[in-house]
């Protein structure tokens, strides 16, 4: 049993440290765990204190394979039962959290089984330095709406448009915030700047939440994989936005109701919890008995606070509707001082009113007995509401919950909206319309329908569990590690080649990330051709010779699999450097000395060996003028020439589906070659001199793979008309390096 538990992947879970973020991600992680990962849980040491006094010690005490852990968030310790201040907690994980978190990680790498991936909160991106720094992946998981998020990412917009920071306090009330924003797709057309997250609403540039987001959601396309906590029936418009900005995003939600799906009530996990209160155990109890939709159940989540002033609305519009009611309230929930209601309130709805400092508000909401919720429009409220088929009556306090507001009360139509500066009146007359008014009736309907969706997502072949299967691949071998193109080239992992030669233990052997983005999720003959058995080595040419052009010899190896950054990517070392110039040199780039040369040129004769290795047929073949038309066109020396399409030289493609593949073809030497774009060239242009004049780099090489030699090389100047330094692109834009002739380029 022990050396299966080393084997498991291990996914460090880190969610923001507030319990509104904790539970999403605590629902993904024992999703993870039924899925075969063993998790480690990272909580502050001010929230795993909390858990411990609310919950008892044994809730950190986790199992064997289900692990707690704390690092501390560098604020000091406040009252046990206070949150954070937002601005405070939030400035503090940019500056504090990296460097505790960057121990932790190499803490558990001394340990079995060591990390595999990152499960980061979408605002904790400094998890995204410390991935990179352990090579490892990471998947960020966004805890709020997917409207919220298309907002966040607007913010920079909104900027530039001069919309925010709001030129004045008066900018606030005198109809500025009803300003339309019509021009961002994926948003409802009647969005205005109050519906935004509420973070604009401020006149400093240099305001802490504002900055804030800016700069995450800048950061956020480093993710290899993005999770949103939603159901793609309810948010269609704004996920198909956001997949056209942002590298791979996957719908699995809600989270909680594929947890409650997965995980069974008697089994240890579902034990495992978060809460940083104490959970009341009457309120169920208290619920039986009652009427259908009888209930009106009131929660402003677990940040959200009010004035006294506004709590006693709240009361008295509670107490004069006339219908039962439970309310939760939190000890912090009045601003400065405890939520004390008037005694006369007590005594009026003592008969049909309970009041509770924290519930179980999913297992609560899907109660027959609970007929409207009251709720400030948190996302995972929202969510927990419209999967027990409750309308909502919306007080929104702060960060996207005015969009979620917006979007409750329009394009999901379960929702009506109270206004900020709350009165009793209002409140009574909304409980009334929602509990027994015509409007009510639409949007409790509504609410089951939503309800009957979400079910859909969650059920079995739903969207989100195939979207959980398709991020999550449980695999074998858990030290392949995927393809990197951003700094450091191709890496192909060894762990990698040697899962590729068989059957469906290859297709489970990525951890993290959709398959297509690695070199070694495709078909039988794709498997054979990422490093696999004989037959592989011998799909591209065949031979001993063959062989050490693929995966044999130093040189070769490290330009497939090692070496620093591309340093090596055409055989590393000064050799490198001279690929591009000619001679017999270029031919070593290839894989080594003239055997080689030919192995790699389909075979030919001398004119062929002189096309890749220079001289004047090789200047003629890729380096324009009619020689070379006539080369690229047709007749013997053509067919024998490495051909590119329009060009002359080698291209390497890199597709989404069909990852990377060498094959020979018929006469037209090794290509990398893909279904989609044309992603990476490896060309040579007319790069050495002849005896005809300079060589010339031409500006059309596009996405090119130069080595850079300044030098001259068998004749003649090199001159330079654009300089490209450009390491392997990876899917979306070309890395380009431009400069002056004869000056130095780095990346």
């Amino acid at each position: 049993m022990g050396s299966l538990a080393n084997k498991k992947p291990h996914a460090v879970c880190i969610p923001y440290p507030a319990q509104g973020h904790i539970n999403p991600m605590l629902m993904l992680a024992k999703l993870l765990h039924g899925r075969g990962f063993h998790i480690t849980f990272v909580q502050t040491e001010f929230n795993y204190s909390r858990l411990i006094r609310s919950q008892g010690p044994k809730a950190v005490k986790g199992l064997a394979d289900f692990r707690y852990e704390a690092i501390p968030d560098g604020l000091p310790i406040y009252d046990d039962e206070t949150t954070h201040d937002t601005p405070v907690l939030t400035d503090s994980t940019t500056k504090n959290f990296l460097a505790p978190f960057r121990r932790l990680i190499a803490k558990l790498n001394d340990y079995s089984p060591p990390v595999s991936c990152i499960v980061s909160d979408g605002i904790m991106t400094f998890t995204l330095d410390a991935a990179r720094e352990f090579g490892i992946p990471e998947i960020l998981l966004w805890t709020a709406s997917a409207c919220g998020f298309l907002g966040y990412i607007h913010y920079q917009h909104l900027v530039d448009r001069g919309l925010i920071p709001l030129k004045s306090v008066a900018d606030m009330s005198n109809g500025f915030l009803d300003t339309r924003v019509d021009w961002i797709p994926g948003l409802t057309d009647s969005m205005s700047l109050k519906d935004f997250p509420n973070y604009i609403r401020t006149t400093d540039p240099k305001d802490i939440m504002l900055n804030f987001f800016i700069r995450e959601t800048s950061r956020i396309t480093m993710a290899d994989s993005i999770i949103i906590n939603s159901f793609e029936a309810l948010e269609g418009p704004a996920l198909t936005s956001l997949q056209s900005i942002l590298p791979s995003i996957y719908t699995i939600g809600p989270l909680s109701a594929l947890a409650r799906r997965a995980v069974p009530n008697e089994s240890d996990l579902a034990a495992v919890t978060a809460s940083l209160w104490m959970e009341d155990k009457t309120c169920i109890s208290w619920l039986y008995g009652k009427q259908l939709a009888s209930v009106v159940y009131v929660n402003f989540g677990s940040t959200t606070v009010m004035t006294k002033e506004q709590l006693v609305e709240f009361a008295w519009g509670l107490a004069n509707s006339c219908y039962h009611f439970l309310w939760v309230i939190r000890p912090d929930l009045v601003k400065g001082e405890s939520a004390v209601l008037p005694p006369e309130f007590m005594e009026v709805v003592k008969e049909r009113g309970l009041m509770v400092r924290w519930c179980a508000q999913e297992e609560l909401l899907t109660h027959p007995a609970v007929g409207v919720f009251l709720t400030h429009s948190g996302w995972n409220s929202t969510l927990e509401s419209l999967c027990g088929g409750v309308p909502m009556i919306c007080w929104p306090f702060f960060a996207e919950q005015q969009t979620n507001c917006k979007y409750s009360c329009t394009d999901w139509g379960v929702g009506m909206e109270i206004n900020n500066d709350v009165r009793r009146n209002e409140v009574e007359e909304l409980i009334r319309e929602m509990m027994g008014g015509v409007n009510g009736k639409k949007m409790r309907e509504n609410a089951v329908k939503w309800k009957e969706s979400a079910a859909k997502a969650t059920g079995p072949n739903g969207s989100s569990v195939v979207n959980l299967d398709r991020v999550v691949v449980v695999r074998r071998r858990y030290d392949v590690r995927r393809w990197s193109g951003r700094t450091s080239g191709v890496r192909w992992w060894s762990a990698e080649r040697r899962a590729s030669g068989g059957g469906p233990a290859e297709r489970r052997a990525l951890v993290c990330g959709p398959a297509e983005r690695w070199a070694s999720c495709g078909g039988p003959a794709e498997r054979r051709a990422s490093g696999g058995g004989p037959a592989e080595r011998r799909a591209s040419g065949g031979g001993p010779t063959e062989r050490r052009a693929l995966d044999g010899g130093p040189e070769e190896c490290r330009a497939l699999d090692g070496g620093p950054e591309e340093c090596w990517a055409l055989g590393g070392g000064s050799a490198e450097r001279r690929a591009s110039g000619g001679g017999p040199a270029e031919c070593r780039a290839l894989g080594g000395g003239p055997a080689e040369c030919q192995a790699s040129s389909g075979g030919g004769g001398p004119v062929e060996r002189r096309a890749l290795s220079g001289g004047p047929a090789e200047s003629r073949a890729s380096g324009g003028g009619p020689a070379e038309r006539q080369a690229s066109s047709g007749g013997p020396d053509e067919r024998r020439a490495w051909w590119s399409g329009r060009t002359s030289g080698l291209r390497w493609w890199y597709g989404i589906t069909s990852g990377l593949r060498w094959w020979s073809g018929r006469t037209s030497g090794l290509r990398w070659w893909s279904e989609r774009t044309s992603g990476l060239r490896w060309w040579f242009g007319r790069t050495p001199a002849s005896s005809d004049g300079p060589a010339v780099v031409r500006k059309n090489f596009g996405v090119g793979w130069w080595s850079g030699d300044r030098s001259n090389s068998g004749g003649g100047s090199v001159e330079l008309q654009r300089w490209v330094v450009a390491r392997r692109w990876f899917g979306r834009t070309p890395v380009v390096v431009e400069e002056e002739q004869g000056g130095n380029s780095d990346l």
